[in-house]
């Protein structure tokens, strides 16, 4: 189980050297909190191994020409995509999951992990407040001054989700099935499932 609860954090905090600036124009920076939803989603993995919350603190930055967004912690920097103030990032960025293994289940899976958010103005930044990835409307975050720079000094914190999403790997011709112990019975795997996280960023 403790490489799945690793996993997390792992994605956004790999061990890489990023001693240097964040790229791009800076957003601001932000204390995360991910809360693990529980609920009945037909999608949600039935095992445990999932930590209940996780935080970590990284640094928001983009590159206005093209789009693209980093998420800098003292240890990495990963890359996504904003549109607005709404943002994605995905590790791997691409092609398969990273490849794990735990012990409440025979075999191993892939494993992707999605973050999405949105960045908004101080009045939606209700702490434990409803979150949802629909920006509200009218939305001031961020403001476009005149030059059509953009302006992220009214963003006052970020709403989204985390997504670990598990593809488990079949098992080959004669070999035994793969199994997954959920609630002391041994089951068989299911194909894909996932932990979803309710997401938090407040400005540091």
């Amino acid at each position: 189980m403790r490489a799945l609860a690793l996993l997390l954090t792992a994605a956004l905090l790999a061990a890489c050297d990023s001693s240097e600036p964040p790229p791009g124009e800076l957003i601001g920076s932000f204390r995360f909190v991910a809360t693990l939803d529980a609920g009945a989603s037909q999608s949600r993995c039935q095992f445990s191994g999932a930590p209940q919350q996780l935080s970590f603190e990284g640094v928001l930055s983009h590159d206005p020409l093209d789009g693209r967004l980093w998420i800098t912690s003292s240890r990495s920097s990963r890359e996504g995509t904003i549109e607005n103030a709404h943002f994605a990032v995905r590790t791997p960025a691409s092609g398969p999951g990273i490849l794990r293994q735990m012990s409440v289940c025979s075999c191993g899976f892939r494993i992707v992990e999605v973050i999405e958010g949105d960045l908004l103005a101080p009045a939606a930044c209700i702490p434990g407040g409803a979150i949802s990835l629909i920006p509200p409307s009218p939305r001031s975050c961020p403001a476009t001054l005149e030059d059509g720079r953009l302006d992220w000094s009214d963003c006052g914190c970020i709403r989204g989700s985390v997504r670990e999403e598990l593809e488990f790997v079949q098992p080959a011709e004669g070999e035994e099935p793969c199994t997954c112990e959920v609630d002391e019975a041994i089951v068989p795997a299911p194909t894909t499932c996932e932990f979803a996280y309710y997401l938090e960023g407040s400005l540091l």
